[in-house]
């Protein structure tokens, strides 16, 4: 790392709640104690242990959108959605918390490098999740429903 005066060129995600640091100047004083670049009540590196079907490459909370990208282990799209959505139930121990930093949830999962599935669905469905309200199949469902056309 000798010489190295900064910027490297990459494209580093402005709130990456793996690391916790804010690259950006956000001025925030919501009177919250917990940054905005954190997660309430979830470890994204836990999200990660918790999934056999995906493998996480990052959470970052970007303009309330809680954003989780991954990679498909197995050669089904269904059963990784399914494992996305038990990694959250498992790991978010405070799920309203969590649904004070953020408005939406944006999953996007990438096979063998391109891009199979993109969906935004609202953190009340996440609640509902994680407080058993819905089942597995039904939140599976919504995911299929809330499907993005591959947008970003």
């Amino acid at each position: 790392m000798e010489g190295d005066d900064g910027d490297d060129g990459s494209e580093e995600p402005e709130n990456d709640v793996r690391t916790g640091g804010d690259t950006g100047e956000n001025g925030d004083s919501n009177g919250d104690d917990t940054p905005d670049d954190t997660l309430p009540g979830i470890d994204p590196d836990e999200l990660d242990d918790l999934t056999d079907a995906v493998t996480v490459r990052d959470v970052v909370i970007e303009d309330r959108i809680l954003k989780i990208t991954a990679d498909l282990t197995v050669d089904s799209k269904k059963k990784g959605m399914t494992d996305i959505g038990a990694g959250m139930q498992k790991g978010i121990s405070d799920v309203h918390a969590l649904k004070k930093k953020i408005d939406w949830v944006k999953i996007v999962l990438y096979d063998s490098g391109e891009k199979v599935f993109t969906a935004k669905i609202s953190v009340a469905w996440l609640v509902k999740l994680v407080d058993e309200e819905i089942d597995m199949d039904e939140f599976r469902a919504y995911l299929e429903d809330a499907t993005d056309a591959g947008d970003d």
